[in-house]
């Protein structure tokens, strides 16, 4: 459900001009680190690094910046390496939210967000970056300090259960016939 749907808009985007990369937090956390913040931002990073096919020596550059805090680090590599390299609106689908929760550091990367968001305002071109949150939780839940949390410039979009008319939407909109 959630996946083809994010692979249908990703198609969509695409096909209007827009650079898509879709973060699965779930795979970070199982595959990449998910014990340790310098490998599991530096994971982030080199996934959102490869699915733009952005071409940075991002080991060198993680390094170079090694001396600031990982969100700060994160919001770096947002302005100089994503944004710095790419002309075009980019959408940054950030898959499996409810696992910051399970990690103690994880909420950095919505502080990141959040300042990516706030950014806008002395730097237009953080207007090209946009993030989609996606995931099963209470959003205000994921958050110790809401001053940094990225859910009050949000729209969120509650779900209920679906009839079978409305899952008949769901079928066209992803080819398959009711």
């Amino acid at each position: 459900g959630k996946t083809s749907l994010i692979a249908s808009l990703s198609a969509r985007l695409q096909n209007n001009g827009f650079k898509v990369a879709v973060l699965d937090l779930a795979q970070i956390s199982e595959r990449d680190g998910g014990t340790d913040a310098g490998r599991w931002y530096y994971s982030i990073a080199y996934r959102l690094s490869r699915q733009l096919r952005l071409k940075t020596d991002l080991q060198m550059w993680w390094q170079d910046h090694s001396i600031l805090s990982n969100r700060q680090r994160l919001v770096e590599f947002y302005s100089e390496v994503i944004l710095g390299n790419l002309s075009d609106h980019v959408v940054v689908f950030v898959d499996g939210l409810q696992c910051v929760g399970e990690l103690p550091f994880a909420d950095q990367l919505l502080a990141s967000i959040r300042a990516a968001h706030n950014s806008r305002t002395t730097d237009p071109d953080f207007a090209r970056l946009t993030f989609a949150l996606l995931g099963e939780c209470d959003p205000n839940a994921l958050v110790e300090h809401p001053e940094t949390s990225p859910f009050h410039v949000t729209q969120p979009v509650a779900l209920q259960d679906f009839n079978r008319d409305e899952t008949g939407l769901f079928g066209t909109e992803m080819g398959i016939s009711p």
